[in-house]
């Protein structure tokens, strides 16, 4: 069987950059560059195309910026975004736009290279999850057994030493601690997205901006959970690959 290769799509307004790129990655076997573009209009079009899995982005360019694409791309269009840009005053932006990495030219070949490792981690840790759908948890507690199907699951929050289990009309509190739960969970659809909460994936349906610099996700249930930027990056991964990516 043939190693998965990763899709990359650079743009760059500058040829010598595109051009850099180009020999930076050769090293790089398991990336394949699949589409390279000098302005975000094109841009925007080339992710709709190719779906790339990596995304190298100039912040200025002519006509719209790089934050102006992703803005316009949603954040989870692209699993990992490398901005790489001579302005340093955009670091702040980028990462708030979910950018995994920010690099400042002129770079060093050792510098990409520790931008390589950090995508190919990121790349690598985020596994298409397959559900049963059949698939249920069984819980013991103060005498009581409650049979909860996976699916029907919106999210879970720590409360103290105990969890409170969200699913539907049902919210049951459990002496149970919150990491045993994101344990029994971990292959089955369901993201870390807060110290204290995990939510399942099959159930978001929008990530809005906080003012503090955090984030919500609104679930299908209508309940807003609170996306702590610790968590982002993983989570925006597993997203990505629950969508079919």
């Amino acid at each position: 069987m043939t190693p998965r290769r990763w899709r990359v799509l650079i743009v760059d307004d500058e040829p010598p950059a595109r051009r850099t790129l180009e020999l930076l990655l050769e090293p790089y076997p398991g990336f394949e560059i699949v589409g390279q573009c000098d302005h975000a209009a094109a841009a925007i079009e080339a992710v709709s195309r190719h779906q790339p899995d990596v995304l190298f982005v100039d912040v200025q360019m002519p006509g719209a910026t790089g934050l102006d694409l992703i803005r316009e791309t949603g954040v989870d269009a692209v699993p990992v975004v490398v901005f790489t840009t001579a302005f340093a005053e955009y670091a702040l932006p980028a990462f708030e736009a979910h950018a995994l990495d920010y690099l400042l030219k002129p770079f060093s070949d050792e510098r990409f290279d520790a931008v390589m490792r950090r995508v190919s981690r990121s790349l690598e840790n985020a596994r298409p999850v397959t559900i049963d759908p059949d698939r249920v948890l069984t819980i013991r507690d103060a005498g009581r057994t409650y049979v909860i199907p996976v699916r029907e699951i919106d999210w879970i929050e720590a409360e103290d030493y105990c969890a409170r289990i969200h699913a539907g009309d049902r919210h049951l509190l459990v002496r149970r601690s919150l990491q045993s739960f994101i344990d029994e969970l971990a292959g089955d659809g369901f993201a870390r997205v807060h110290r204290s909460s995990i939510v399942n994936l099959a159930g978001v349906r929008e990530v809005q901006p906080l003012s503090s610099g955090d984030q919500q996700i609104v679930l299908a249930c209508g309940t807003s959970v609170r996306l702590s930027r610790n968590y982002r990056e993983p989570f925006a991964a597993q997203l990505s690959v629950r969508g079919g990516r």
